[in-house]
């Protein structure tokens, strides 16, 4: 299989992402609030303060790149524009490079990092077409724009180039053999998926970034998971769920270790972007994700690896999530403050 057959497989395991996606949803069509959150917006409501004051100094230097340009119109279409240029890029680019007689067959095996470089690469030309054309910026301006925004990605691309150093040093060390002989013998493979998700959690959440964690873990679970379904037999089609939700452990439990996090360079961009005090911002999502996280963890992950269907695991970690909110959660339209 290739590994982007893998990853579409696994995106069924990946109970997390969709329990956090209901949960916004759930919290704007109830409106209620739990936590810290639920103080916010009764401030907000009562006093109109939609955010206290910034304490906190982190990523303010970067204000200043981000600004826009005084008397430039804020327009939608100048961002959504290039962002759909790109997603429909990609799509081309992947059918393109891609072979096969169904839709998975031919993402699976696209070449997914010329796609990605097309598209991008399209987007940004349509991103200055469309400045030029309406004369927002003058060229030497649009160029120091697309300086300063290839900027904000330095990091995430030495994060990537360090993640690949330290799978090249895993796998001169055979990290990955070590873990076999030592757990092979004494980790079942139902315990697998679940193990995995809390140590992807905790490597994410002390480092901070979800792409490294990723790219530690990957290499090592990978051998590891397959080594365990050998030496229990669990080698048949009907078998590889536990492996599809042991990646899925890894990339689900890194995002949920990563918006737990206050050194998470996501959430320090969230907290920029919305102009929020950044410890202020952690402490308000901390419980919904705790929330979202425990449900996805406890009622979605342990029981498909115990051979549930995934959609059991799905259904299961959606009635969580919605009672929990149910239960925690309070209605903010009919507070009327002193």
């Amino acid at each position: 299989m290739s590994p982007y057959s893998i990853f579409l497989n696994s995106i069924l395991y990946s109970f997390y992402p969709f329990m956090a996606i209901l949960l916004v949803v759930l919290v704007i069509t109830t409106g209620r609030e739990f936590g810290p959150m639920l103080a916010a917006e009764r401030r907000a409501r009562s006093t109109g303060v939609t955010a206290p004051p910034v304490k906190s100094k982190v990523g303010q230097d970067d204000e200043a790149a981000l600004a826009m340009k005084d008397g430039v119109p804020p327009r939608a279409a100048n961002a959504l524009v290039p962002v759909a240029v790109m997603i429909v890029g990609i799509l081309t680019g992947l059918f393109i490079t891609g072979e096969g007689e169904t839709i998975s067959d031919i993402i699976g095996s696209a070449n997914s990092y010329r796609a990605l470089m097309w598209a991008s690469l399209a987007g940004a030309l349509t991103a200055i077409v469309m400045t030029v054309a309406q004369r927002l910026l003058s060229l030497d301006e649009i160029v120091d724009a697309w300086v300063s925004g290839a900027r904000f990605t330095f990091i995430a691309m030495i994060i990537l180039v360090l993640a690949w150093s330290m799978s090249e040093i895993s796998r001169e060390l055979h990290t990955a053999d070590f873990l076999i002989a030592s757990l092979g013998n004494s980790l079942p493979a139902a315990a697998l998926p679940a193990t995995i998700f809390v140590l992807a959690a905790f490597t994410a959440f002390s480092t901070g970034s979800s792409w490294g964690a990723m790219g530690i873990l990957l290499p090592l679970v990978l051998p590891l998971c397959w080594a365990i379904m050998g030496l229990e037999g669990l080698i048949a089609s009907d078998d590889y769920f536990i492996l599809y939700a042991s990646v899925s452990g890894v990339l689900t439990g890194a995002v949920w270790g990563d918006h737990c996090s206050p050194i998470s360079d996501t959430t320090v961009m969230s907290s920029l972007s919305a102009g929020c005090d950044h410890i202020e911002h952690v402490r308000t999502q901390l419980p919904y994700a705790l929330l979202a996280g425990a449900a996805a963890l406890g009622f979605g992950t342990l029981p498909i690896s115990f051979g549930l269907p995934w959609w059991v695991g799905m259904l299961g970690a959606t009635v969580v999530t919605v009672v929990g909110l149910r239960i925690l959660g309070q209605p903010i339209e009919d507070y009327r403050p002193d």
